[in-house]
């Protein structure tokens, strides 16, 4: 697809973005098993591997989040790495992919019930928790019920021998960590007073493992069985050392949005039930809002993404391409243009601007002091490394 059939392909996709996203609907494989702020809708990753990936080649998603593009590109058959600077989404992203044979489905189950059984008999019968995490401030989420019932589950995820069911219950429980917890929302940080009632994190994780089994098989029916595997790894944007030079033939990631999304204390509630260090995403996370209210943030940020644009300048192959989806943000107390920045870092590091698609996006609530919302849009940019 060349010249004029780029752009109005590439706006469909933004559009289709916006209307899967708000539409509530079921999404297929494993997309709706774990809630994760700022994923785009699988129908972009879809739709550009439909389009653009060939029989053998290779997709890399440098910011993979919970795993959007990976899981299509492996139900597209295509070879995917995914590379993230958080733990968490590693974790996520690895489990959505991760198809389970038979005989693992089985385990995965068995665990299951195992785990399910000594957690409910000790919440039936009111025992603290012997061994909780460090919660600190964290504690005052969470219901004091809700802590042990929590903890218990920890320690009895914790007891399975079996590293990929092991991991499989460790997202299951962070699918549920937010939704018994004292937070309005995944996306907020304020207080909102519920009732769990006992046992009801159990079954949350039961029914959040029966979604993963669900979504893992049709997954692999999709699939078929010579599929590659999909590789996760912990990692920068900014140095992509797992990945050879000119060795990616398409990219399909959503780099962060200035100033938008703190994913460090979006998901400060999962670290600790789930034994994660946090530490890496602290030091490696790119226009976190945390660090975008200083003047001299806007520097640091054309910095990282320059970086960022000269990995997948080096790892593309000749003729390859990139597509990314960002959005307007604040850097510096000010509104900053998604794409901008992208597209000149993009220029310096030797890779060509195909075309831009653009879509208007809900505006922000008035700010303080009587300011008007802000107007904002996201982008799809289709990048692309000279031929030879």
């Amino acid at each position: 697809m060349e010249g004029g059939d780029l752009l109005p392909f590439l706006q469909g996709l933004l559009e289709e973005n916006a209307r899967q996203r708000g539409s509530g609907e079921a999404l297929p494989y494993t997309h709706g098993f774990h809630a994760y702020a700022g994923a785009f809708a699988p129908a972009v990753p879809e739709g550009l591997l439909a389009r653009f990936a060939r029989a053998g080649q290779r997709v890399l998603d440098p910011f993979c989040g919970g795993g959007t593009t990976l899981v299509e590109a492996h139900a597209a058959g295509a070879a995917a790495l995914g590379v993230d600077a958080s733990p968490l989404a590693c974790l996520v992203a690895r489990v959505r992919t991760t198809t389970l044979a038979p005989r693992r489905r089985r385990r995965l189950e068995q665990a299951l019930d195992r785990v399910a059984g000594t957690v409910l008999g000790r919440v039936r019968s009111r025992t603290p928790c012997p061994e909780l995490p460090p919660l600190g401030r964290l504690r005052s989420w969470f219901p004091p019920q809700v802590v042990h019932e929590l903890g218990h589950l920890r320690l009895a995820i914790r007891r399975e021998g079996d590293e990929v069911v092991r991991d499989a219950l460790r997202a299951c429980l962070s699918a549920v960590v937010v939704k018994v917890s004292l937070r309005r929302s995944e996306t907020s940080r304020t207080h909102h007073p519920r009732r769990i009632a006992p046992g009801l994190p159990t079954r949350f994780l039961a029914g959040k493992a029966a979604d993963l089994v669900s979504g893992l098989e049709a997954l692999a029916d999709r699939a078929g069985r010579r599929a590659p595997n999909v590789v996760v790894r912990p990692g920068d944007a900014r140095r992509l050392d797992p990945v050879d030079d000119a060795s990616v033939d398409l990219v399909i990631t959503s780099p962060p949005y200035a100033g938008t999304y703190d994913y460090l204390g979006l998901h400060e509630l999962r670290y600790p039930w789930l034994d994660l260090d946090p530490g890496p995403l602290e030091r490696a996370e790119l226009g976190s809002r945390r660090k975008s209210a200083g003047a001299v943030d806007l520097g640091a940020w054309r910095s990282d993404l320059g970086r960022s644009m000269g990995e997948l300048a080096r790892v593309l192959v000749p003729g390859g391409r990139a597509f990314l989806l960002t959005g307007d943000g604040r850097m510096g107390g000010r509104p900053l243009s998604g794409d901008a920045p992208v597209r000149e870092a993009a220029r310096a590091a030797g890779l060509a601007c195909e075309a831009v698609a653009r879509t208007r996006l809900a505006a922000r609530r008035p700010r303080a002091g009587g300011a008007s919302a802000e107007e904002r849009e996201e982008q799809l940019i289709a990048l692309q490394r000279p031929g030879p």
